[in-house]
């Protein structure tokens, strides 16, 4: 699991990261939306594409309106 410790990422290994690279997809669950926003609230750097659909059916159709 990632932490964030003075605006640096951290892994569970150890390795620490400025900024988060998110891939050029626009799809995401909600699950892992909390936990980017939760990272971006203690201080971490997110770039990548705003989530517009979630890529399973769980929990449709109100998957995708969580994302929005």
């Amino acid at each position: 699991s990632l932490t964030v410790n003075n605006t640096l990422i951290q892994t569970p290994t150890g390795g620490q990261y400025r900024i988060l690279v998110l891939p050029e997809n626009e799809k995401m669950t909600p699950e892992l939306l909390l936990k980017l926003k939760e990272l971006a609230k203690k201080g971490a750097t997110i770039i990548g594409p705003k989530p517009l659909k979630s890529p399973s059916l769980q929990g449709f159709p109100q998957c995708d309106d969580k994302l929005k």
